[in-house]
């Protein structure tokens, strides 16, 4: 995975993942939001003051926080994220008989 900002259409992409796309202007131009970290400076009334309702605010700041989860500060993603994205099922295959029942059993 690359660095978001590294990529031009970051924010974008971004706003699209949530239908947000048509406040790409606004975001860019008035908040001037140019990096994923401006987004620490910026708030509901923010957000409110170019026109955007509360759920979708809170649909973007979702967003923006599985984006800065996703990556580290070099950009590149983060361990945990590595990790599963260079998981090979292959080798960890269930073996049924490891398996440990957690429930009730019918009888």
């Amino acid at each position: 995975m690359m660095d978001v900002e590294k990529s031009p259409d970051w924010l974008e992409e971004l706003l699209k993942e949530v239908q947000l796309e048509k406040f790409l202007c606004p975001i860019r131009d008035e908040l001037q939001i140019t990096q994923l970290s401006h987004f620490d400076h910026v708030d509901e009334k923010d957000l409110k003051g170019i026109g955007m309702s509360r759920p979708s605010y809170r649909r973007l700041f979702d967003a923006i926080k599985k984006k800065k989860a996703s990556t580290d500060s070099s950009g590149e993603p983060s361990p945990k994220r590595r990790k599963i994205e260079e998981h090979n099922p292959a080798e960890h295959e269930t073996d049924e008989s490891s398996l440990v029942f957690q429930g009730n059993p019918r009888h």
